[in-house]
């Protein structure tokens, strides 16, 4: 682990790899294809409700995210980013 995980924090994992900013269609339709499931996570659900043109709004900021150094100082692992 990047950091302490502690008694009930959230661990998750992506599927998607190089897709994972991919927008809602494709993602969903890799997922169906390669696991066999249909993704009803926050994002897709988001995006659902209010579809997001602006891929480059899921990049994860360096400066933030805790998987490419920033830290944060969320409880959770899993977080939408804006």
């Amino acid at each position: 682990a990047l950091r302490p995980i502690s008694t009930g924090d959230e661990i998750t994992i992506s599927y998607l790899g190089l897709f994972l900013y991919a927008e809602r269609p494709v993602r969903r339709q890799l997922l169906q294809r390669q696991k066999h499931f249909a993704c009803d996570c926050a994002r897709c659900r988001a995006e659902l409700v209010r579809p997001s043109r602006d891929a480059a709004s899921w990049v994860p900021c360096p400066q933030r995210h805790p998987r490419i150094g920033g830290g944060g100082s969320s409880s959770s692992s899993s977080r939408q980013l804006d």
